[in-house]
């Protein structure tokens, strides 16, 4: 589940408007109305308990409203996640294992889900004005479940982009997501959301 430290959502217009009006989870809102899809590269860092790191992969990522998503660890391990129709399609290709999950099972305990709009933002979570450091923007979002898998999730916007995102989890290990080459609403193949599986492969489902 570690790998699935993914929560990227974003707020791609005119944040401190909304920032200085004290109307976090309205600029959620209109993200999730307004951003059809997305894309991006990103580096991502974890950290230990004792804030030491251990480790650092990149990949890249599409999403897809309005459950399409596909991220896509390149290195130093291979690994795809595949969201679509309610499942979530796991593939580890050094193992050369495949498991599949029911996303309704995790819906609350992953940020990945979170980007599909399909929660109540205001009925789930507690949206909140973390800081403002040079030109990056900070929001923090909290969830309100008692079953949940992730602390906050802190997303760092600059201009109303997104930049970078911040993740704890329950046992106050953390991850940090920064991004690069973003783009917005543009035209994705929907092969991505299709995983074929190679011959060989062992496949487990949940």
């Amino acid at each position: 589940m570690h790998k699935l430290v993914l929560g990227l959502f974003l707020g791609l217009f005119p944040w401190v408007i909304f920032a200085s009006n004290d109307k976090a989870s309205d600029a959620l809102s209109h993200f999730f109305k307004s951003t059809e899809s997305l894309s991006a590269s990103f580096v991502q860092t974890n950290w230990d308990e004792q804030e030491r790191a251990i480790d650092q992969s990149e990949g890249e990522f599409v999403l897809v409203k309005p459950d399409g998503f596909f991220w896509h660890y390149k290195s130093p391990f291979v690994q795809k996640i595949v969201a679509a129709s309610n499942k979530v399609w796991f593939y580890d290709v050094d193992l050369e294992q495949v498991t599949i999950k029911s996303a309704d099972k995790l819906m609350g305990f992953s940020p990945l889900l979170f980007l599909t709009g399909t929660l109540d933002l205001e009925r789930d979570f507690l949206v909140e004005m973390d800081s403002v450091t040079d030109a990056v923007v900070w929001l923090r979002v909290t969830p309100k479940g008692e079953s949940r898998g992730f602390e906050y999730i802190r997303v760092g916007l600059v201009h109303g982009q997104l930049w970078s995102m911040e993740f704890e989890d329950n046992f106050g290990r953390k991850t940090q997501l920064q991004f690069s080459d973003m783009k917005v609403n543009v035209a994705v193949d929907s092969a991505l959301f299709v995983l074929t599986i190679p011959e060989g492969v062992d496949v487990f489902e949940e």
